[in-house]
């Protein structure tokens, strides 16, 4: 069948069919008497799939590891979803401050004052002050703060001390020097599709939620993955220049560490972070235990990062 009535069978448009055709989602022969494209039944039915895949928001690319490279549609699907949730949420918050927005430039002319105030508008949501620091800083800086810290963004600006702050919060992260576009986590962030990160920031919400609940387990490994780490360095030379040389591109970025101006002010606005930061040193500490000595001082001294 001619490409007109694929497209009346599959409800696509002719562009539509001939876009999924250059991207490489179905191969379409071509009449060797005048050169047509000729679609069979099992083009219309892989675009009829295309088609409700892409009634879900589904990018090409994965429709394309689903159809091509045998990924799979629930896991494809259970990516979308947490995707879509994430919207939703910055969706809601963003209408309910439209409603109170709304509520403020009816009663007064001063319009001026409400927008220059906005910043200072007070919504007692979770994530919400996530939301509102990736308006301060758009692009992929505000992506990475909030894929490393989001679950920790679940306060309020409620006291004139957390007002300021966050004040402060703000200016550290502006004076913060860029993040180097090597950084793994900037990879991830510039990619077109989005699967690997939105995966990434599941497992990574998931190992806070695990730590933060005291998970035995999880607790056990990341002390083994300390006491590995210190045994490696001491043992391995190459792996000891590699974390060197990770150390000095900045791919650890210890502006954003424990005891960073950025860590201290953050755990005096998230008792979330405040609570991980302590269980953290915890851990430290059983993993000191077992290695005689002090993990954190013995790899400043035997990587000799550079200040940045």
């Amino acid at each position: 069948m001619n490409i007109k009535e694929a497209a009346r069978q599959t409800g696509l448009t002719k562009k539509a069919i001939k876009y999924y055709e250059q991207e490489g989602l179905i191969t379409v022969s071509k009449n060797p008497d005048n050169g047509y494209r000729e679609y069979s039944d099992q083009d219309v039915n892989t675009l009829k799939m295309i088609a409700a895949l892409r009634m879900l928001a589904l990018s090409v690319s994965d429709i394309k590891a689903f159809l091509l490279e045998g990924s799979s549609l629930h896991d494809i699907l259970q990516q979308q979803h947490q995707k879509l949730s994430l919207q939703i949420e910055e969706l809601e918050q963003e209408r309910k401050l439209t409603e109170m927005l709304m509520k403020r430039v009816k009663n007064t002319e001063n319009v001026d004052s409400i927008l220059h105030d906005i910043g200072e508008v007070k919504i007692d949501e979770p994530k919400y002050m996530g939301f509102q620091l990736k308006k301060l800083f758009p692009g992929e800086f505000g992506e990475f703060i909030a894929t490393l810290f989001e679950p920790f963004f679940d306060f309020a600006i409620d006291t004139d001390e957390k007002k300021e702050n966050w004040a402060e919060l703000i200016k550290v992260l502006d004076d913060m020097e860029e993040v180097p576009a090597a950084h793994p986590m900037m990879q991830l962030l510039g990619q077109e599709d989005p699967a690997q990160l939105q995966q990434y920031k599941a497992q990574h919400d998931q190992f806070i939620e695990l730590i933060l609940k005291k998970d035995p387990a999880t607790w056990e490994t990341h002390k083994n993955i300390l006491i590995q780490l210190v045994k490696r360095v001491q043992t391995d030379e190459e792996y000891r220049e590699s974390l060197i040389k990770l150390g000095e591109s900045a791919s650890d970025l210890p502006a954003l560490k424990e005891g960073s101006p950025f860590s201290n002010l953050l755990q005096k606005l998230s008792p979330k972070y405040d609570t991980y930061v302590q269980y953290q040193l915890e851990i430290k500490k059983e993993a000191d235990e077992a290695l005689g000595f002090d993990s954190k001082a013995y790899l400043k001294q035997a990587l000799q990062l550079k200040k940045r």
